[in-house]
């Protein structure tokens, strides 16, 4: 596992595990399942010595193994990427070899020996108080998830707390990567239950049709939408992003209504500061203060958020009056257009539109000022 931060490492071949085509080898490992029962099958077939059964046993045998190679000879099974740690090689390394690694310096050795990826500390982190219990694993509804075929595109049925009964809330943030958080109110967490995106040249009309397949099986077609303010910009010749997501939404790419009615709820909404951004997050995320939402985190099926949360590093910058305040490291934005998703800031952001609704900024340390850092729209 490469620290990118060291001198002379680099993370070359973690953009060849990119080239893993995860759909395609779970197809060759599963065939490779049923190939082996049914090699089992024969083999059983062979020692009851009943030949009819033994040649019905082996064209079915064959038939799989036909299968399997055709499966495993396609191009995308070309790549095979697995992160693993040294403990795969303890008979030969010998116990005392890891005991020697971990007295040096554990925190080294959670990546030279356990393979984890190298985090940053937690005074470094925007999203300091983020924390394991913001997220949640058993977010997949197992009866949905075994009805969906090999072939089949998920939708939102899989989704085990989302509720198609309720409208969906949304956070939205626009640029060379357009960036959309969902969520619901359950009653005892806000959830944030999906994640979807695009990347340029993909636009608005690409996005949109992702929502409109994933969300296509949901009742209650309103979806309530915040945004970056920047995205009104253009409001009075009706060109602003923000209207635009909302026409694609409410009309198919073939000027078919679709049913859904968006609601813009950022109109009039001002700049919202990095500075504001940072106090909001920490208050909200320690979740000592009753009158904010306790928000959890789908951790598969928003997986770019989480990564952009959990990744996200601060600094300190000077105001206008000189006062320094803490704003967010935007620098991972300006990575290749295709590390974005796992590696910037730009998912984190649709989450701070979504958070952040007028009368919740207002409900973040009471009366207190707010030291203003520069605005975080672009």
């Amino acid at each position: 596992m490469p620290d990118t931060d060291k001198i002379g490492q680099y993370d070359w071949i973690l953009e060849r595990g990119k080239r893993m085509k995860t759909q395609a080898l779970m197809l060759v490992l599963k065939v490779a399942f049923v190939l082996n029962e049914a090699l089992g099958e024969y083999a059983a077939a062979v020692e009851s010595k009943d030949r009819e059964e033994i040649l019905k046993k082996k064209r079915v045998w064959k038939r799989w193994e036909e299968r399997w190679t055709a499966a495993r000879m396609h191009k995308d099974t070309h790549t095979m990427f697995y992160v693993a740690s040294s403990y795969v090689n303890v008979d030969i390394l010998t116990p005392e070899w890891f005991d020697d690694a971990f007295s040096d310096d554990f925190l080294d050795s959670k990546t030279t020996v356990l393979s984890m990826k190298p985090k940053p500390e937690k005074g470094e982190l925007f999203y300091a108080n983020l924390q394991d219990r913001h997220f949640y694993m058993d977010g997949t509804d197992p009866d949905w998830a075994a009805r969906f075929g090999l072939n089949d595109e998920e939708d939102c049925r899989i989704l085990k707390y989302h509720n198609r009964k309720k409208a969906i809330d949304c956070g939205l943030d626009f640029g060379n990567m357009i960036s959309m958080t969902m969520a619901q109110d359950d009653g005892k967490y806000y959830r944030c239950t999906k994640f979807l995106f695009t990347l340029s040249p993909e636009w608005i009309r690409e996005l949109a049709d992702k929502f409109l397949a994933y969300y296509k099986p949901h009742r209650e077609k309103t979806l309530n939408m915040w945004y970056d303010r920047a995205a009104n910009n253009y409001a009075k010749a009706k060109q602003d992003l923000a209207t635009q997501m909302k026409r694609a939404i409410e009309v198919d790419g073939e000027g078919n209504k679709t049913g859904w009615k968006v609601i813009l709820m950022s109109e009039g909404q001002g700049n919202i500061y990095q500075n504001e951004e940072y106090n909001f997050m920490m208050e909200c995320l320690a979740e000592q203060n009753p009158r904010l939402p306790k928000v959890r985190i789908d951790f598969y099926h928003c997986k770019p958020l989480r990564c952009s949360l959990e990744d996200a590093r601060m600094k300190k910058k000077a105001n206008a009056k000189g006062n320094f305040v803490v704003v967010k490291d935007k620098s991972t934005e300006k990575l290749p257009i295709h590390r974005l998703p796992l590696e910037s800031t730009n998912p984190s952001d649709s989450f701070k539109y979504l958070m952040m609704k007028r009368d919740l900024r207002r409900k973040v340390g009471g009366a207190r000022k707010v030291n203003v850092g520069d605005a975080s729209v672009r």
